[in-house]
């Protein structure tokens, strides 16, 4: 129990790698719940790695961080040998700390989104009685490429193994199936990343003038691809399966990384230099009106977990023709096509023009990051009573 008036609120402790003021990638999503969370009511206490830029100890929006430690030296990658060496001493560091802290300090159930924290989580958990909700948004068996034995693996083995919580939310079916083979929790999948405020916004922009920006024609199709330019996102694809559609469909590319130059050379090799737009990476609320303004959205990934890009496009209503990666096979949506690579070409031909426009509010709330903390919320509820 809390000593909170509202006997529905919880004291949150939460464990994660990557925090505010960090806004991509799982620290989005870690920071939305925290923030929305407290908006609701709820006492949040985050513990997360301290970088040069951020202080030892800040109130944001309610939610209490704590960085009491560095958990990479800024020159380094945090997958280098000495990187991983740095994210092991914090994890200790953290582990022995709290230990102390929790002492002094009641919380009603943890909550760790991240691999290396995990066994703190657990360990932590045990050692005061509180129970422990685990969230996995990414885990290298998404990478079906990678040999059984191979170190990303068997770390995921220990991890699912002996680590896990009595609650565990995840993001794609292939690593839940893997967490109820190897641990004792329940296991269920969780949707939610988009910001619907966001899309309203883009849903709301000139579609006509973005398109005109880009060079479309009144009779010309426009597919946007928007991803990071490595190996595992094939960006070159995109290019070729434009390459096989006529001359009156277009692609904007928006992203960038080490694979540009194979992206370029792509362009140059299918001769469509003017049929292609390399936009770089963009702002977000940009890229946003870029998906509204296209025809198609094209998603050409070996490997993915939970794609936030598909489902802002789904939620402008432009159509989305995918891999069958991640959770992607277990979405059900009218605008949401799976298919090969060597299909895609005859796939986006097929689709009819759409007279949908706006924002798809059913859509854009079912992948919320309103729907991703209601449905956290209620497991830590159900976690803190026994239940």
């Amino acid at each position: 129990m809390t000593d909170s008036q509202d006997p529905n609120s919880l004291r949150i402790l939460q464990l994660a790698e990557d925090f505010y003021p960090k806004t991509s990638g799982g620290a989005f999503t870690d920071w939305n719940f925290a923030k929305l969370s407290a908006e609701r009511g709820h006492h949040v206490t985050v513990y997360t790695p301290r970088t040069s830029e951020t202080p030892e100890r800040e109130t944001v929006h309610n939610v209490e961080i704590n960085r009491p430690y560095r958990a990479t030296p800024a020159d380094n990658h945090p997958n280098s040998a000495y990187g991983v060496l740095h994210r092991l001493v914090f994890i200790l560091l953290l582990t022995v700390r709290l230990t102390y802290e929790m002492r002094h300090t009641n919380y009603d159930v943890i909550y760790s989104t991240n691999h290396l924290l995990h066994p703190t989580a657990k360990l932590v958990g045990l050692l005061y009685g509180v129970p422990v909700v685990n969230f996995v948004g990414y885990s290298p068996s998404e990478r079906t490429e990678l040999h059984p034995l191979d170190f990303r693996n068997l770390f995921e083995f220990v991890i699912f193994s002996l680590f896990m919580g009595r609650f565990v939310l995840c993001r794609t079916p292939r690593v839940r199936d893997r967490i109820e083979k190897w641990s004792r929790s329940s296991v269920e999948l969780i949707h939610g990343i988009i910001e619907q405020d966001a899309l309203a916004e883009a849903a709301e922009s000139d579609v006509e003038s973005v398109r005109r920006e880009l060079g479309v024609g009144p009779q010309e199709s426009l597919l946007v691809s928007v991803c990071r330019f490595v190996p595992v996102k094939r960006p070159d694809e995109a290019v070729r399966i434009l390459s096989e559609l006529p001359d009156s469909y277009r692609l904007a590319v928006l992203g960038d990384g080490e694979y540009r130059s194979v992206v370029e050379r792509a362009v140059s090799e299918f001769d469509v230099e003017e049929r292609v737009d390399l936009l770089g990476r963009r702002p977000h609320d940009e890229t946003l009106r870029t998906i509204a303004a296209a025809d198609v959205l094209l998603v050409t990934s070996s490997v993915e977990a939970y794609p936030t890009v598909v489902f802002e496009a789904l939620s402008l209503n432009t159509p989305v023709v995918s891999t069958p990666v991640g959770i992607l096979p277990e979405i059900e949506h009218p605008k949401l096509t799976l298919t090969d690579l060597s299909s895609m070409p005859q796939t986006v031909l097929d689709i009819a023009e759409s007279s949908d426009e706006g924002l798809d509010e059913e859509t854009a709330y079912r992948f919320s990051n309103e729907q991703f903390t209601n449905t956290v919320l209620g497991v830590m509820q159900r976690a803190s009573t026994g239940n």
